[in-house]
């Protein structure tokens, strides 16, 4: 989970919740062909994939570290993993310790 300003406005939440996987490890159900990506300029490297049918968020695939970047609301199944919070240096003030609002 992360909560870094650029997260934030592209999720309008406030954290984005992502999975990230080696890129032979992620497989297509469907939909791929309608996927449109949105990219800053160099030298940021953050960039939003979204479908261009329903404007959801979809996965993202980063050539310059091998893996898939995939929403957790866009995915079929909830995975047995533990979220982290990522980003510590970016962060709101008003949402420092998610334990604590459990």
């Amino acid at each position: 989970m992360c909560q870094c300003s650029r997260c934030r406005k592209v999720t309008g939440a406030a954290f984005a919740t992502n999975l990230f996987v080696k890129a032979n490890q992620f497989k297509w159900l469907t939909g791929e062909s309608e996927v449109d990506e949105y990219e800053m300029e160099a030298p940021n490297t953050f960039g939003n994939a979204f479908c261009q049918k329903c404007g959801s968020r979809a996965p993202k695939f980063s050539s310059a570290r091998g893996w898939m970047m995939a929403p957790l609301g866009s995915t079929m199944q909830t995975p047995e993993i533990e979220p982290t919070l990522v980003c510590a240096k970016d962060h709101t003030d008003w949402f420092k310790k998610l334990e604590e609002m459990i």
